[in-house]
């Protein structure tokens, strides 16, 4: 894995269950980001423009069509080797992840206000009520919010449409995630096939 990253290849690599192919793939990564040189040639965004830019730290992306095992190397494979790697003065500060997820899995500012104005709180079910008005602050991720019903989610989550023209556009606590998502001192991205093939899309147009 780490001889293909360093020459740029494709690998396929299969293994029986429980051999470890999860922190095979994560070591070559870390090890591939800790010890490839600074000035590592990386093909830009439009490859067919054959242009080259020199750019580190290399993001790693990794991208599994399972939601378990996308929560399980967030929470627990990266930390662990991140542990590991501290312990022997082999990376200085812990190894960080983002779980990225599409538009509809967040809390859209302007459409949970507006959707409180319009719901008849009174006669709401008193759970789902404050479920509700807790996401005012805090969690936006619909998929660690407890209690809130699939109605609500459809009207409150963050919409296809969502663009510079929002009144919240400063305040949304979804853009603010979205650009603490970017932040250099985040390794790795963790998403599924289809946001890695949607972003891949958007890129093929100039997005």
């Amino acid at each position: 894995m780490l001889d293909a990253m360093v020459g740029r290849q494709i690998a396929l690599c299969e293994a029986g269950v429980g051999i470890g192919k999860t922190f095979s793939y994560l070591i070559a990564a870390i090890a591939f980001h800790l010890y490839v040189p600074v000035e590592y040639p990386i093909l830009m965004t439009y490859s067919h423009l054959n242009d080259f830019s020199y750019h580190t730290p290399l993001s790693i992306v990794i991208s599994t069509s399972s939601i378990a095992l996308q929560q399980a190397i967030v929470d627990e494979y990266i930390p662990f080797l991140s542990q590991i790697l501290l312990e022997n003065r082999l990376i200085k500060s812990p190894l960080q992840a983002v779980l990225r997820k599409g538009k509809g899995n967040y809390v859209c500012e302007t459409r949970l206000i507006r959707h409180l104005e319009n719901k008849n709180l009174p006669h709401q079910n008193p759970t789902e009520k404050d479920a509700l008005i807790r996401l005012r602050q805090g969690n936006i991720d619909l998929g660690q919010t407890e209690n809130v019903s699939d109605y609500d989610r459809r009207h409150i989550c963050v919409s296809g449409s969502c663009g510079k023209n929002c009144p919240l556009q400063f305040a949304c606590r979804y853009s603010h995630h979205l650009m603490a998502a970017k932040s250099p001192a985040i390794l790795f991205q963790v998403c599924n096939h289809n946001y890695l093939l949607a972003d891949q899309m958007h890129r093929q147009c100039g997005k």
